[in-house]
């Protein structure tokens, strides 16, 4: 009730509100911020995240001009809300200038070429930065969210007020870190195994080993419930780097001693990948796998055959709520 006199009575006997169900994306608690390039000491990037849109995060570092987001979780992220600083001239709306927002389940991958969310050329008009709404061009899978100012000149500030990411739950398998691989054949000085999970998609690891096998172990640091590998073969095209990655085998356990028993299997592939298959490929295991070490090996080929791979990554589950002494070492489907 409204414009009415000061002793007018509201009175109601019952109110009842009718809808549907929201199904859209609802906004994610981020638990912090883990990186961004140097802030002034009374803008700092927690500002983005405290709710108190007057509060600014700026930036003039010409190596780069981002914030890093942890979503403290993995989430399927459909879009942000990007306030800008509380102000309407070109000084204040160039501070939100050629926006690019990434999204990775790994804060290292985070600049990886399949980690765009959306570009934004530009600076936003008048009346559009509080907030601008910045939505994926597809539903991107992950924990960590960059929203950056890129190919401004170096003077340039970058400068924002708050972010709010918006999305869904996801009941995904996630990108599992490596921890380490520790064991592999005989690679070539400039190919070492290392490359495997070194976020470069342009080196490689490479062996010939005729006697021991063309093979790397994968060392995950813990217990996952190991879903799906996505393996980066070479970028040449022709049937003789295709070949670098015929018949692979994906073995997991849970002790490196086991990674070869006869029930470690996760998934084989007979042949070589076709033309533009193996960047990445997916390898799916055919029921989940439970364990800490994953081996990628290239079996039954003639000697002299070369094994190369770009990159892994390996998808699942967490399992601490597996007890390692109940386990036998043998992998558990």
């Amino acid at each position: 009730m409204v414009d009415v006199s000061t002793n007018q009575f509201l009175c109601m006997t019952e109110v009842e509100v009718y809808g549907a169900e929201y199904s859209g994306p609802a906004q994610l608690n981020a638990t912090g911020i883990t990186a961004s390039s140097t802030k002034y000491s009374n803008y700092a990037a927690e500002n983005l995240l405290d709710g108190d849109y007057s509060s600014d995060f700026c930036t003039q570092e010409d190596s780069g001009r981002y914030a890093v987001i942890d979503l403290g979780d993995v989430y399927e992220v459909t879009e942000l809300w990007v306030w800008g600083r509380d102000e309407t001239s070109s000084f204040y709306l160039n501070q939100m200038q050629n926006m690019k927002i990434t999204v990775a389940m790994l804060e290292s991958a985070i600049d990886d070429d399949d980690s765009l969310c959306v570009y934004r050329d530009g600076a936003p008009a008048a009346g559009e930065n509080r907030p601008e709404v910045f939505t994926c061009t597809s539903s991107m899978i992950g924990r960590y969210v960059k929203v950056s100012m890129v190919d401004v000149d170096s003077e340039e500030f970058f400068c924002l007020a708050e972010v709010k990411v918006f999305g869904y739950n996801y009941e995904g398998a996630a990108e599992i870190a490596i921890s380490d691989i520790p064991d592999s054949s005989t690679s070539y000085s400039n190919y070492a195994v290392t490359n495997l999970y070194d976020r470069d998609y342009s080196t490689d690891f490479c062996t010939q080993d005729d006697e021991s096998g063309r093979y790397a172990l994968i060392d995950l640091g813990g217990f996952y419930k190991v879903e799906e590998l996505w393996i980066w073969g070479r970028e040449g095209t022709s049937s003789f780097y295709l070949n670098q990655m015929q018949n692979i085998k994906i073995t997991v356990t849970t002790t490196e001693s086991a990674i070869d028993d006869d029930d470690s299997l996760c998934v084989y592939r007979d042949g070589a990948p076709a033309a533009g298959e193996n960047r990445p490929e997916v390898f799916t295991c055919t029921s989940y796998m439970i364990g800490r070490y994953v081996k990628v090996s290239m079996v039954d080929v003639g000697s002299g055959q070369f094994f190369c791979l770009a990159e892994v990554e390996v998808l699942g589950y967490g399992a601490e709520e597996i007890s390692k002494a109940a386990l036998t070492g043998k992998c558990c489907q």
